[in-house]
């Protein structure tokens, strides 16, 4: 770790920020596994798929770091509980990449909270920390959208031929 990390009690709001950061980001793996879960083999494996199986990990490990700083800061280590997702059947891709957009945005924020707060206070051996996972959640927020975008672009044809099958339908059942 770092030697440059100040010893000594650590500031209450951030000792809740960073438990809340932490946990924050395990819950996402835990999405991000029962989202990478959810394909397969027999539903078809999108590139995506792979991202939230990596991501899974890589939201495992992060908090670690937060952790580590957090106790050799003499922080008490508290993780509030986020509640689950109230499905682990994703439906569509689109659903499901813009549930995960949205989390990493909440993400986004609590981190760019903490390192505005940080850089005010004079916490600055926390800043290299967040500001190497913010890097990470540019990328992940980039590549996130530009799925999204992709299929949402891959499913307009199927909705609109969908759409133009319904009215052939009806008018042949008036006949």
């Amino acid at each position: 770790m770092d030697s440059s990390i100040s010893k000594g009690p650590f500031p209450e709001e951030y000792r809740v920020s960073l438990n809340q950061v932490a946990s924050y980001q395990m819950h996402i793996s835990d999405v991000y596994l029962s989202m990478a879960c959810h394909y397969n083999e027999e539903t078809g494996m999108p590139p995506f798929a792979l991202f939230f199986e990596e991501q899974a990990e890589v939201k495992r490990e992060q908090p670690k770091q937060l952790l580590r700083y957090l106790r050799n800061r003499e922080g008490m280590i508290c993780l509030p509980v986020f509640k689950r997702p109230y499905t682990d059947v994703w439906g569509g891709a689109v659903q499901t990449l813009t549930f995960a957009l949205k989390t990493e945005n909440e993400l986004t924020k609590m981190l760019e909270d903490l390192k505005t707060s940080a850089s005010q206070t004079g916490e600055i051996p926390l800043l290299p920390i967040v500001e190497m996972i913010l890097f990470k959640q540019k990328r992940n927020t980039d590549y996130l959208k530009s799925q999204l975008s992709c299929q949402k672009r891959l499913e307009e044809p199927m909705e609109q031929e969908s759409l133009s099958e319904e009215p052939a339908a009806a008018s042949s059942q008036k006949s």
